[in-house]
C-alpha cells in the first residue's frame, strides 16, 4: 500500500486537467471584493493614478 501510495508523487496532470481544476474550484469572493476590482472604482480611489500601481496578485 505505502508504494503504490508514494508512485503517486511521480505523476504530473496535463494542462487540461489542471485547468479543469481551477475552474471547478474556483471561489466568487462577491462583495466587497469584485467590486473593488472594478476599475472605475479604483480610478476614484487612486484619483486617476492607478495606472502607476504595480499589481502584485498578476
Amino acid at each position: 500500500m505505502m508504494q503504490a501510495t508514494l508512485g503517486f508523487r511521480d505523476l504530473s496532470p496535463d494542462d487540461h486537467y489542471v485547468a479543469q481544476l481551477d475552474e471547478v474550484s474556483r471561489v466568487d469572493l462577491g462583495y466587497p471584493h469584485e467590486f473593488l476590482r472594478e476599475d472605475y472604482v479604483r480610478s476614484m480611489q487612486t484619483g486617476g493614478k492607478d495606472h502607476l500601481l504595480d499589481d502584485h496578485r498578476h
